[in-house]
């Protein structure tokens, strides 16, 4: 353990520190006997201890190897990220034996990942100027062109909604979501729809029911375009152009599969599908069908449309 490159540390089956290389040693200036080794936390970050005891504990009930990262104070002072790793050697009958485990240098790459958030942080931030010029320019260009105003509205609103999306999963501001529960569906699905939403007769006009999980960017972007296009051919044709009229979205989860139910109510009775299939229909459908190998089935029932979106499980965590 001496001639290894790692800091390396060993514990009894209850959890007490025992023993640290040298490298360990060397660190930390550390050169007492292997005896002294239980007030190692002592060594860690005033902040990080907390969750150190609190990882151990939970690895010494659980026999589950402890990985976590924590600050380690060097003998001149300074503090580095450490990936602190332990594994339990266990017998035949599953108890634990002996605990091993080690310190490996990530401070490096800890400081690279600070500084990639910070880019990213300015790239939307610049990003968000860009759809903002954008809009402007289509409006100021429109008001002189009256025939295509009704073009350039629908154009922004699909900049502001992808603006939206983009915004809830890489914020301008700090490293993490200005919510939280945008980087879940259900959170997303309540973000976009909120334009849309109204309490009519203490009932919301847009109700969002079911299972929620994680969703990546990739996929929130996608699902950003489908949901805006629903939204508003539900409040110019559909479901949204009655006082009576609500929008029902369930969220199912299927073995591999989740289902995305969107169903309209109380509107203007539906005579079949329309007649031309407009360009809002072909956008969400290519903006879905290959970057998420989604399906959409879309009914058009006399009490409102129904559309069914399938996809992949794993593909809403792109």
């Amino acid at each position: 353990m001496n001639a290894l490159p790692h800091m390396v540390w060993s514990a009894s089956a209850k959890g007490r520190i025992d023993f640290h290389n040298q490298q360990w040693r060397s660190f930390v200036g550390w050169p007492h006997a292997a005896t002294d080794c239980k007030h190692w936390i002592s060594f860690l970050h005033p902040f990080d201890q907390a969750a150190a005891r609190a990882g151990w504990r939970d690895s010494l009930a659980t026999h589950q190897p402890l990985n976590a990262e924590y600050r380690l104070r060097r003998h001149d002072g300074a503090y580095r990220w450490m990936l602190c790793r332990a594994v339990a050697d266990t017998a035949a009958d599953g108890s634990v034996r002996r605990w091993t485990g080690s310190f490996t240098d990530v401070h490096e790459q800890k400081q690279d990942q600070d500084q990639s958030r910070l880019v990213t942080c300015e790239l939307t931030h610049r990003l968000q100027n860009v759809f903002a010029v954008l809009s402007a320019i289509l409006m100021v260009s429109a008001r002189s062109e009256p025939h295509v105003q009704s073009f350039a509205k629908a154009t922004r609103a699909r900049f502001g909604a992808l603006a939206l999306a983009h915004d809830a999963i890489n914020p301008a501001q700090g490293f993490a979501p200005r919510l939280e529960q945008t980087t879940t569906l259900r959170g997303l699905l309540q973000l976009l729809l909120a334009p849309y939403q109204q309490v009519v007769a203490n009932l919301p006009r847009i109700m969002i029911e079911g299972s929620d999980m994680p969703i990546g960017k990739s996929a929130s972007v996608s699902l950003a375009l489908l949901l805006h296009e629903l939204a508003t051919n539900a409040l110019k044709h559909g479901a949204l152009t009655a006082e009576a009229g609500r929008v029902h979205v369930a969220i199912q989860v299927r073995t591999s599969q989740l289902c995305l139910i969107w169903s309209e109510a109380g509107g203007p009775t539906l005579a079949g599908p329309p007649v031309r299939r407009g360009f809002g229909s072909a956008l969400f459908e290519r903006a879905i069908r290959a970057p998420l190998d989604a399906r959409l089935e879309r009914v058009w029932a006399p009490d409102g449309l129904k559309v069914r979106i399938s996809l992949p499980l794993e593909r809403l965590q792109r």
